[in-house]
């Protein structure tokens, strides 16, 4: 069977972009809902019929699982922009190919076949990595586990997604970017990212930064560089991806900046001479200004691209490469515990690894998601410093020489609590971790950390009601969302979408805590007509407990 090309008959030059939710460089809010950031349907709307192609990251909008529905807005806007003979692709962010745990992927599936089929995408591509380890978010893919067992896993990973998706899946050599990646075992990922495409008949996207990425971590300079590439899939090759990088000392990063450095272009050109089955050159993440326009760097990389790319369209194309179907495999048994052993080393844990495991660049890697957890903001809700203000003025009145919380931080993520957390799938939400951290430290007033809690998680809950962590012992559901009660009475409720706050009585906590009218009444000596009164209030507003 041949290799699983996309539909994408033509040489080209197009654009992809990163679109996070920060309604400036990707998505943001209106008074008429999710819409696309100024300067990028700007972008879209004058210069996308220069492009012989697009595609669009998907960032996750929220915590909660994906759906149609909540996306579908921003999404509409944003491929209005778009001339519709302008292909369009999508880069995945949560496939997570290489993971070595049994993942339920078929929600995530079913929601990026519905994007395919809305958007007319042509093909998904993502990063061969670890995008999320052990349910926990990292702040830039991981490199796969490289010896056979990680192969075999990947492979295993990427039939079933295949299996699932309808269009081609594009499978993306991944960054070896020094001081944020972990890099475990000893196959030379160039023959592991050959033998995962020739056991899955997919076809690849080469990112020419991260093939340097991977050389310069091995400690491969000059025209060494270029060397090897008979050991990559190259016909396999459908896409090659440039994106901005630099050199910082002897520190190679994957900058996703917009200025190109000149071994990219150099091994483009190689490139470009050796894949017979290229089709698509992408200038991945350019910089814009807030006019829409691209940056004085980036305009210098996208206009010495495109002279790149005007020689090689003219080429004649050669005949697909095909290859037999290998047979399906499963997930191998016992890998879990090197996910694990990788997400506690990556949160400055105490990592259990097989001895005979060689891991490389964990010093970095930790610090790089310190950083990540403490800048961590969702939609709607902020982050560490907006949830707990008063808890944490009392961590520094205690530690006064961590005013950029960064001690705070380490500390936490190395911790039983800190483990807790689940950025993908069902877990404890970091809002709670944080405060489960501070009740065993003693952090501050206890009423003040309840508190803050409550109003932490159920404002989130209001943004998202269908967030996917585990809501902390104090919440109860109610026909409209969730209620909570500090042990100070004050109400924190989650209803129709609303964040509703205030002081309660102690007659309305009983209510709301699901005693019965007769009770109260008897209870505060207040007549029964007076009690039935407000609780017919309380449930008209959808705060009183199931049941």
């Amino acid at each position: 069977m041949s290799v699983r090309f996309p539909s994408f008959a033509r040489r080209g030059l197009g654009v992809g972009l990163d679109l996070p939710w920060d309604g400036k460089t990707g998505f943001g809010t209106s008074p008429r809902g999710d819409v696309l950031a100024e300067p990028v349907r700007t972008y879209f709307t004058r210069h996308a019929h220069a492009w012989s192609h697009a595609f669009v990251s998907w960032q996750p909008r929220d915590r909660a699982a994906p759906r149609l529905a909540d996306y579908a807005p921003a999404w509409d806007d944003l491929f209005s922009t778009l001339p519709p003979e302008v292909p369009r692709a999508l880069h995945h962010t949560a496939l997570n190919l290489a993971s070595l745990v049994p993942t339920d992927r078929q929600p995530l599936l079913d929601f990026t076949s519905e994007l395919c089929e809305r958007y007319q995408l042509k093909w998904v591509n993502e990063d061969v990595g670890f995008w999320s380890v052990d349910g926990r978010a990292v702040p830039y893919p991981l490199p796969p586990l490289l010896t056979d067992d990680g192969l075999a896993a990947t492979i295993a990973n990427t039939q079933a997604c295949q299996r699932a998706l309808p269009v081609p899946l594009v499978l993306e050599f991944p960054g070896f970017s020094d001081g944020a990646s972990v890099v475990m075992g000893r196959l030379h990922a160039y023959d592991f990212f050959r033998r995962l495409a020739e056991g899955t008949d997919a076809p690849v996207t080469l990112d020419v930064g991260h093939l340097l990425s991977y050389q310069w971590w091995r400690g491969i300079r000059g025209e060494a560089l270029f060397d090897e590439l008979e050991r990559l899939p190259l016909s396999h090759c459908f896409e090659l991806h440039l994106s901005g990088c630099e050199l910082v000392g002897d520190r190679f990063i994957d900058a996703h900046h917009g200025s190109l450095l000149e071994e990219q272009y150099a091994l483009t050109t190689r490139l470009m001479e050796r894949c017979p089955n290229l089709r698509a050159i992408t200038f991945e993440d350019p910089r814009l200004d807030e006019r829409g326009e691209l940056t004085e760097r980036s305009a210098r990389s996208w206009h010495r691209l495109q002279g790149l790319v005007a020689a090689w369209q003219g080429k004649a194309d050669a005949p697909r490469h095909e290859s037999p179907r290998p047979p399906e495999l499963t997930l191998p048994p016992q890998l879990r515990p090197i996910e694990a052993a990788l997400g506690d080393t990556l949160h400055g844990g105490v990592p259990d690894f097989p001895a005979e495991l060689t891991v490389h660049g964990e010093a970095a890697s930790v610090q790089a998601v310190h950083r990540m957890v403490l800048e961590r903001r969702y939609r709607g809700t902020g982050g560490l410093r907006e949830w707990y203000p008063r808890t944490l003025a009392a961590w520094l009145e205690a530690h006064p020489t961590d005013g950029a919380l960064h001690e705070l931080v380490a500390r936490f993520c190395a911790s039983d609590e800190g483990s807790r957390w689940r950025e993908h799938g069902l877990g404890c939400s970091l809002e709670e971790a944080f405060f489960l951290f501070f009740e065993r430290a003693g952090i501050g007033d206890p009423s003040v950390r309840e508190e803050e809690l409550l109003g932490a998680v159920v404002r989130a809950l209001a943004v998202t009601p269908g967030a996917r962590f585990v809501h902390p012992p104090q919440l109860w559901p109610t026909p409209a969302g969730v209620v909570a009660l500090s042990q100070g009475l004050v109400l924190h409720a989650a209803v129709n979408g609303q964040y509703v706050r205030g002081p309660v009585t102690p007659l309305i906590a009983s209510l709301l805590r699901g005693e019965s009218v007769e009770f109260v009444a008897t209870r505060y000596a207040v007549p029964r007509a007076e009690v039935t009164l407000v609780h017919e209030q309380l449930s008209q507003r959808g705060l009183l407990a199931l049941g």
